[in-house]
């Protein structure tokens, strides 16, 4: 969320699965210092035509990632995201759920993959009822912003299909 720090990134030369910044962790990770950006300040400035999609697995630090890139999400037409979410990885990083489930809210349609092929929409911005929903399950949210209701839904059916496009 904040450009301009040093930081040290531990990496896995065999498979990215394992790289991290909270710390080594693994065997065989090796350090390396970069210095942090952010996605606001990376991409492009998106305008109302324009569609985004990303996918975040950062192991707890989703919420610091989506406050880099909150300029591009408002500024994006329609945005389809995947983020992982574990809500005991959240809790050990002090993450507050009910704030970061709330900006989660503001900003998008909530829709949790509870499956191979299954998702379920969450429509609240209050984590204790969507807890009660998703429990302490990780797993990926899909997050949906700028569609219709019935293009969302079209979507979500097409992601869950075992059919090919």
């Amino acid at each position: 969320d904040t450009a301009g720090q040093e930081v040290t990134l531990w990496i896995d030369p065999a498979w990215s699965g394992k790289s991290t910044i909270a710390g080594q962790g693994y065997d065989g990770l090796l350090p390396v210092k970069t210095t942090t950006v952010t996605v606001d300040e990376q991409v492009p400035r998106p305008v109302a035509g324009d569609r985004l999609l990303f996918k975040i697995d950062i192991e707890g630090f989703e919420p610091v990632a989506f406050r880099g890139m909150q300029q591009t999400i408002e500024a994006a037409g329609r945005v389809v995201g995947f983020s992982e979410f574990g809500p005991r990885d959240l809790q050990r990083k002090g993450i507050d759920l009910e704030a970061y489930w709330a900006f989660l809210a503001e900003h998008f349609s909530i829709y949790s993959c509870c499956g191979i092929g299954q998702a379920v929409a969450i429509k609240t911005n209050n984590w204790s009822e969507a807890s009660g929903i998703i429990g302490d399950r990780h797993g990926d949210l899909i997050l949906l912003k700028g569609f219709p209701p019935d293009e969302a839904q079209n979507l979500i059916d097409h992601w869950q299909s075992e059919k090919q496009l």
